[in-house]
């Protein structure tokens, strides 16, 4: 088992590891990482996370009031 700074604990699957707290993470061999179903690699774990809450976050519905800057 692996433990990341970040806190996440890595165990072996086949070829790489799968996260324990987030099964889609994935470690590669060459030390990339990768989202289970995605084929996009990052070179950090901070980037894969970075990536991921990006592709979380809620765009603002139509016509929705802005927020103003001042």
């Amino acid at each position: 088992m692996i433990l990341t700074e970040q806190g996440l604990h890595f165990t072996r699957a086949d070829d790489a590891w799968r996260c324990v707290e987030r099964p889609e993470l994935l470690m590669l061999r060459s030390g990339r990482y990768r989202i289970e179903g995605c084929e996009q690699e990052f070179p950090t774990l901070a980037a894969v996370l970075a990536a991921e809450m990006e592709s979380e976050e809620v765009p603002p519905e139509p016509g929705a009031a802005r927020p103003r800057g001042g």
